[in-house]
């Protein structure tokens, strides 16, 4: 059973996109092959800067013959008395594409047994490896003249099944066996003899190309860690810079003494978003009051032998000292001026055109995160640090250093914050307002004011947007919204299960949409952590993540109970009986119950309610579990015994009352109606 080998050889691909992309590739083709009865045994992928290359392991020389019965006309349409055939059976005969003498009868109809032959797989290959690069996924595609459309020009296409080359035109070049080699260090053309994996690897590795994703990344990492042990290396840069080079070799380069002591997450970003190199680390103490280690240099990596690294170091210092003399003068431009003072700039610069300046922004976080810290319960100077860190959080946007380099906001405003002499919860809120990841890092707990900011921040970008632009739909998110609502979910879980969610909504200007996309986001959430759907159902409303959290707990395990069946009986026989019922009284009456059954339930459900939580507030799981086991037989006796429509209207209402006050108290708990008996 041979393999198909099919390589598509491009200019420089973009390395964030480049994995997915051969995933999606190599998927379209296992795909497309198991649609046309050629599904393979296995597939796989490898890929460079340069190329992608897709196998389909063990396909079949060609499909199968399939044999298909055609179902027709019934037998008196398709034949007349004399058994003659009628226009019917003629016309179905064509359509079916057999002489009308091979149709064939059972006790319904005319039928006919159509056979198509099978195809040889190079014919079908053929077909399919033309329609896959469109089909590719790449977050941004580009024309070149050619006639279809992928992330960078296509230049070289092989495809080979078993020993043979595929006869096919792939974006206008026509199929071959030929690749080339690295283009510094062997731009030589190289022949694919066959559709081996292990062939194929081979004969590039020997002219400098590691195709091998897995291989490559393991020589990133030898050879950097050959020149610092116990290299920090953030894996989405790693990843990064290994699908940005094919002969990976490593040099260790320097900063130049004079930028060492600029804030280290400025050079971090300097060097790993702007330059891909990974920085060193050593345990100095910096300026601006930052706690953490300073850089001194970098290990970068360049797609060449060792006999150029001296040359490459000088290149990569001369590229990356400029950057950091920018920095370093937008730094000391930035501090002729404080933070503060930068507040009535932000009138001049519009947030959203619906939503107003940058300067209405930051009135509204000082509300907002005031509001919100009063909520969580902080003393008043927390509070006031909340209001005083809202006021500021957004000034640093107008800094000649976040305009240079955007992915600091936040980081710039604390620093600067912390240069002017503000307090420190103040500076630290400021730096963590558009903090996502909460699973690394000093908890938000240890500081209240920043908690409040993101808080915040996120309820005004969900509520502002949610009700003055509109929520996400689909995919797309472009304001944030999306991120906005899982953050404040993922901060409230974590930080602040109690936190009264629903009013803060409606403190922050959200409505009942707002809300209800809210409401979508924690249930999924949930599901997605296996909780049960008619459990999540049965939460028909909730203020907090931590309260919601609880009572799906709390059903999960009252479900595998001895009494949980009870429970359910008991709410689903007061709701069947009350759902429709009009005009039932407000209370119940002791002085109206006539019946021996009804004077047991009402004693039992007296005893009961006496001794729960005063409405509105909620039922435990305790409080369920006991109304369960006490009124289970009562129940049970009441609905035997006593006609609940009784005709007089006093008693029938005063019945229909006992049931709907158990019935809404359940609901205090949950709306056990929705939950499906084992």
């Amino acid at each position: 059973m041979p393999d198909l080998l099919f390589e598509l050889r491009c200019e420089e691909l973009p390395p964030r996109d480049l994995a997915e992309a051969a995933r999606s590739l190599m998927d379209g083709l296992g795909a497309a092959l198991a649609a046309s009865g050629l599904e393979p045994r296995t597939t796989s992928a490898a890929w460079t800067p340069r190329r992608i290359a897709v196998w389909a392991h063990g396909l079949a020389e060609r499909t199968a013959d399939r044999e298909e019965r055609l179902a027709g006309p019934k037998l008196a349409a398709a034949f007349d008395a004399s058994g003659a055939p009628t226009k019917a059976a003629e016309g179905f005969a064509r359509k079916a594409g057999v002489a009308i003498g091979e149709l064939q009868r059972d006790a319904a109809c005319v039928f006919a047994m159509k056979r198509t032959p099978g195809r040889a797989a190079a014919e079908i290959v053929a077909e399919i490896l033309p329609t896959l690069p469109v089909k590719t996924k790449w977050k941004k595609t580009m024309r070149w003249g050619g006639p279809v459309e992928f992330a960078r020009p296509i230049r070289g296409v092989v495809a080979i099944l078993g020993g043979d080359v595929v006869a096919c035109t792939v974006a206008g070049l026509a199929a071959g066996r030929v690749t080339r080699g690295h283009p510094f260090l062997a731009p030589v053309e190289v022949r694919i003899d066959s559709a081996s994996r292990d062939e194929y690897l081979a004969k590039l590795r020997s002219v400098f190309v590691l195709a091998d994703f897995d291989e490559r990344r393991a020589a990133v990492l030898a050879s950097a860690k050959r020149l610092v042990q116990g290299l920090a290396m953030r894996e989405s840069l790693l990843e990064e810079v290994t699908n940005l080079v094919e002969w990976p070799t490593a040099l260790l380069g320097r900063i130049d003494e004079r930028f060492q002591r600029l804030p280290p997450t400025l050079l971090i970003t300097v060097m790993e978003h702007h330059q891909r190199f990974f920085p060193l680390r050593e345990r100095e103490p910096i300026g601006f009051g930052e706690p953490i280690i300073a850089t001194t240099g970098f290990v970068a990596v360049l797609d060449r032998e060792p006999d150029s690294i001296e040359t490459s170091r000088r290149g990569f210092e001369r590229v990356l000292n400029p950057r950091l003399h920018d920095a370093s003068f937008f730094v000391a431009e930035d501090r002729k001026s404080t933070l503060a003072s930068r507040l009535p700039r932000l009138v001049d610069v519009t947030y959203h055109r619906k939503l107003g300046t940058l300067q209405d922004k930051a009135r509204r976080l000082e509300r907002l995160a005031a509001g919100v810290s009063v909520q969580l319960g902080h003393s008043t100077d927390d509070q006031r640090l909340a209001a005083r860190a809202g006021v500021l959080a957004k000034c640093d946007l107008v800094t000649l250093l976040v305009g240079e380099f955007p992915e600091l906001q936040g980081y710039v405003g604390m620093l600067y914050a912390i240069a002017d002499g503000e307090e420190d919860g103040v500076s630290q809120a400021v730096g963590a307002q558009y903090r996502r990841d909460f699973s690394t890092g000093r908890p938000l707990s240890e500081f209240a004011p920043a908690l409040a900011l993101v808080l915040a921040e996120n309820l005004d970008v969900l509520c502002q947007f949610g009700t003055k632009v509109s929520l996400p739909t689909g995919s797309t998110d472009p304001f944030g919204v999306r991120r906005a609502a899982i953050t404040l979910l993922d901060a409230c879980e974590r930080f602040a299960p109690e936190f009264d969610l629903v009013a803060a909504v409606r403190h922050a200007g959200g409505d009942a949409a707002v809300l209800a996309y809210l409401d979508t986001r924690l249930r999924q959430r949930l599901r997605d952590e296996g909780f049960r759907h008619d459990h999540l159902d049965a939460v028909t409303s909730w203020t907090s993540v931590g309260g919601f959290r609880e009572r799906v707990e709390d059903l999960s395990s009252l479900a595998g109970a001895a009494g949980f069946n009870l429970l359910l009986e008991v709410a689903e026989r007061c709701r069947n009986i009350t759902k429709r019922a009009e005009n039932v009284p407000a209370a119940f009456s002791r002085d109206l119950a006539t019946e021996p059954a009804e004077v047991a339930l009402l004693e039992a459900w007296s005893a009961l309610r006496h001794d729960l939580p005063t409405p509105p507030a909620p039922l435990s799981r305790s409080d369920v579990s006991t109304i369960a086991l006490g009124l289970a037989k009562p129940l049970h006796r009441f609905f035997a015994d006593v006609l609940v429509n009784a005709p007089d209207p006093a008693i029938r209402g005063n019945r229909l009352a006992l049931l709907r006050d158990i019935d809404v108290t359940l609901l205090r708990f949950a709306d056990l109606c929705r939950i499906q008996k084992a």
